[in-house]
């Protein structure tokens, strides 16, 4: 007998770790970060955006996807807390560290884009 049920995705959760955030910057890779971002929400998947610089005062819920502002030692609780991050930019390289020595390792999505 075939089974034609379509098997449910768990839901995910994914953490977003770039050097600056929509609303408060503008810019291409923060408007593509959040949109995505945007997109897995909707998606049913629990998304964060962690803003790597300290500057960047907003922090909350847009559209279903959480902004947080961490110092490196509360990172890494939101490294913990994921399944996948996802990176762009000049935020790469802690990252990868971050995520190498989080428990258990994360996968980590690098997003490349033209200007």
């Amino acid at each position: 007998m075939e089974n034609n049920s379509i098997q449910k995705s768990r839901q995910l959760k994914i953490l977003f770790h770039v050097h600056s955030c929509f609303p408060t910057t503008l810019s291409g890779p923060e408007i593509s970060a959040f949109e995505i971002a945007k997109f897995l929400a909707k998606s049913g998947h629990m998304v964060r955006i962690l803003c790597g610089h300290k500057s960047e005062p907003f922090t909350g819920v847009l559209d279903n996807v959480t902004f947080v502002n961490a110092d490196t030692e509360t990172a890494k609780n939101h490294y913990n807390w994921c399944d996948v991050v996802f990176t762009q930019l000049d935020w790469t390289h802690q990252a990868l560290s971050l995520a190498r020595g989080s428990y258990p390792e994360k996968p980590v999505v690098h997003l490349v884009h033209n200007e």
